[in-house]
């Protein structure tokens, strides 16, 4: 009796299996066009061919009349990219055995759902040099929300959900270590979802992050290796350094009040940085506070040229070499970068200028303003050089030296500034800011790819991104452009932050990281 209930039993579930395999589900509203195809698999294949229609179609003489993709493989998962967004397709599985064995599978159907944001009426990634290396590469553009291919067409955007808003801005829009994808979403919170938008974690509400000092976060956001998770949080601290009740310009816009301090001098509130390393549940597992790097520290001779003292030192990026145990945190208003050890929060490497009492800022001479540090593979410092100290140079990427031991010092070995002279063979319709002749970028990223060559989005007021390799070479160049209607013409789209998929192996690790039974 009991074997007669077990057959019956997975007679019933064997079409819940199968359906469960199939991908895209019946009618679904997809948004994105590189697909991730499946179907359940045949012991005797030997090839699997995937047929995509333009259409929605019942029967296989409509079907056939109108195929536009086709894509063969070994086994039953294969990725495959339809024409555009907006439109309605069928597709099938064919297998295939030996000799004629062929069997053709159920027509199902699907949508690819369009936005605004990939109207090309609206914007549009316009392609200045060709990729040749990287022609399989993909780019994240956030004020877009969507991934590009590196023709410039879209094929990728992030879905709405309730949890972030549909108007909202994602922040700091990457693939993570673990083949996953992360953002910020303003006010709404950090996110990791994968390629269909599902969300995977989210971190805890600000109050929870710091309740007392009523913490948020900003500017960065990173899935580790290790499987937790580190971002850029800001609290409020009342500092309470000096008997001046006033306040720098540069802390007047979040500066909340004055107060009297625990010593009777007056102090003011003041906004410090903070980096959270969450677990998978969402609790704290480390923290460091730039607050109590700030006090005991040469930044409280750091004045602005009023003399009043500057508290908001603004950190906004950070790298986490979980191998050598250090995390390096940017500071844009200070042009510093620190080296903390990890986990007991020391300070062991400063790169900056050094602050002395009575004595005026005078930069590093190296970069200021910066944005996006990292390590190279082969252990050196890098970042997107803002440079806007001054009248100065513009934008730039710097690689620099690291200090190997208290004798040694920082020095730059490589930069790049991009060219005004891309500019000048732009033909575009419209006058860009430009490199050496236009403004200094607020924003801005850079990364380096497999073949240490790298990646960078100016931000700002700059549309560009662009691949450089070390002899300075230019290997793909792109401008993010978007219609002003009521001018009639196109402009710049600056990206704050842009990241890269290196090739299609990456983005297929991304598609495939997914639970077919959802």
């Amino acid at each position: 009796m009991n074997k007669i209930i077990c057959s019956i039993f997975f007679t019933l579930l064997i079409p819940v299996c199968l359906t469960a395999q199939i991908l895209p589900k019946e009618g679904a509203k997809l948004h994105y066009r590189i697909i991730g195809f499946t179907a359940p698999e045949k012991q005797w294949a030997k090839e699997y061919k995937i047929e995509v229609a333009n259409g929605n179609y019942k029967n296989d003489a409509d079907f056939s009349k109108n195929i536009v993709v086709q894509v063969s493989g070994t086994t039953n998962k294969i990725v495959a990219e339809v024409p555009g967004f907006g439109n309605d397709y069928t597709w099938r599985m064919v297998f295939k055995g030996s000799g004629s064995n062929v069997q053709k599978g159920e027509l199902h159907h699907f949508a690819t759902i369009m936005i605004p944001e990939l109207d090309t009426n609206n914007y549009r990634l316009r392609i200045i040099k060709q990729a040749a290396k990287y022609k399989d590469a993909y780019v994240f553009l956030d004020d877009q929300k969507a991934l590009y291919d590196m023709a410039g067409k879209p094929v990728w955007y992030l879905p709405h959900n309730s949890s972030f808003s549909e108007s909202a801005t994602p922040r700091d829009f990457k693939l993570s270590p673990l083949h996953t994808i992360t953002f910020n979403s303003e006010d709404r919170g950090i996110f990791e979802i994968n390629y269909n938008g599902d969300i995977l974690w989210t971190g805890p509400d600000y109050a929870d992050a710091n309740a007392e000092n009523n913490e948020h976060y900003h500017h960065q956001f990173s899935r580790l290796a290790n499987g937790n998770y580190m971002v850029l949080g800001t609290e409020t601290v009342s500092v309470d350094m000096n008997a001046d009740s006033r306040h720098s310009k540069k802390n007047e816009k979040n500066a909340e009040k004055v107060i009297e301090g625990g010593t009777g001098l007056p102090a003011v509130k003041a906004p410090f940085g903070t980096v959270i390393e969450y677990n998978a549940k969402g609790k704290i597992v480390w923290k460091w506070r730039s607050w109590d790097y700030f006090k005991n520290s040469d930044l409280k001779y750091y004045k602005d040229d009023q003399g009043l003292p500057v508290y908001d030192i603004r950190e906004n990026s950070f790298y986490f070499d979980e191998k050598e145990s250090v995390v390096y945190i940017s500071f844009r208003v200070i042009s510093r970068v620190l080296k903390v050890s990890y986990p007991d929060g020391k300070v062991v490497g400063v790169y900056g200028e050094i602050f002395k009492e009575g004595v005026a800022e005078n930069g590093n001479g190296i970069f200021c303003g910066q944005h996006s540090c990292n390590i190279t593979m082969d252990g050196n410092l890098y970042l997107f050089n803002n440079n806007s100290c001054g009248n100065g140079p513009y934008p730039s990427l710097v690689v620099m030296h690291l200090p190997a031991t208290n004798e040694d010092s920082l020095y730059k070995i490589w930069d790049y500034a991009f060219p005004a002279t891309v500019y000048d063979n732009l033909n575009l319709p419209y006058l860009p800011f430009r490199p050496g002749k236009g403004k200094h970028s607020v924003g801005g990223n850079i990364a380096e790819l497999p073949g240490k060559e790298l990646f960078a989005s100016m931000s700002s007021p700059y549309g560009s991104l662009f691949i450089v390799n070390m002899d300075k070479q230019l290997l793909w160049c792109a401008e993010a452009e978007k219609w002003n209607a009521q001018e009639r013409k196109w402009q710049s789209a600056a990206q704050y932050r842009a990241s890269i998929i290196s090739g299609r192996a990456e983005l297929e690790q991304l598609i495939w990281n997914i639970e077919l039974d959802k």
